[in-house]
């Protein structure tokens, strides 16, 4: 059997593309490996916030707050913290509370109220309220997974019950006019399928 006869020239034509399939897929590896970086992460959500008792509208508690913290010190529960830079620029540094971390028991005396100096919080008229419960059903236990769960029934207070569980696998009814957006229900939900939005806000889609 005659051996092919291999040129020089057809020596360094098989090495280069040999060098060029090699440099070739590298690079495809490297882009792979750098893919994940290159796409910055999301940005994490904003926490869900409510103002204290008596805030009245975001705008007239924005122009009358001082952040002097005299509202924060004067709760006796630690309840009302001071907001931080992840709530953005306008709103760090000022007082609000986080329903789904720690619930407002609605001092009968509001002494957060009586602390406030500039009026950005003010004694309300008619029953405290600062935001309204929403359930998503994608998360309720026994809306979305059919369980038998009313955790969310057990705390809210009796003035009256603003929840409501019609039955298995059904989604836990919310009567707004009576949610006063105390939290109890965010706190202890174990699926985290309840959120407090404040007072004006839009209603969920």
């Amino acid at each position: 059997m005659t051996e092919p006869n291999y040129t020089r020239a057809d020596f360094f034509r098989v090495s280069l593309r040999s060098t060029l399939e090699v440099v070739s897929e590298i690079y495809t590896q490297a882009q792979r490996a750098m893919s994940p970086l290159s796409t910055p992460p999301a940005a994490p959500p904003r926490p869900a916030f409510v103002r204290p008792p008596g805030a009245g509208s975001e705008a007239e508690f924005l122009a009358a707050c001082t952040s002097c913290n005299d509202c924060i010190l004067a709760c006796p529960h630690h309840v009302i913290r001071k907001a931080g830079p992840e709530l953005g620029a306008k709103i760090a540094g000022t007082p609000v509370i986080l329903p789904s971390i720690t619930a407002c028991l609605m001092c009968e005396d509001l002494p957060c109220v009586a602390a406030c100096e500039t009026s950005a919080l003010k004694p309300p008229e008619g029953a405290v309220k600062i935001g309204v419960a929403v359930v998503d059903p994608a998360l309720c236990y026994s809306s979305a997974h059919q369980q038998d769960c009313n955790y969310c029934r057990g705390p809210c207070p009796p003035r009256p019950r603003a929840i409501r569980v019609p039955g298995r696998g059904e989604l836990p009814l919310i009567d707004t006019e009576a949610c006063t957006g105390c939290g109890k229900c965010a706190v202890i939900c174990p699926a985290d399928a309840l959120r407090i939005e404040p007072l004006g806000a839009p209603p969920a889609a």
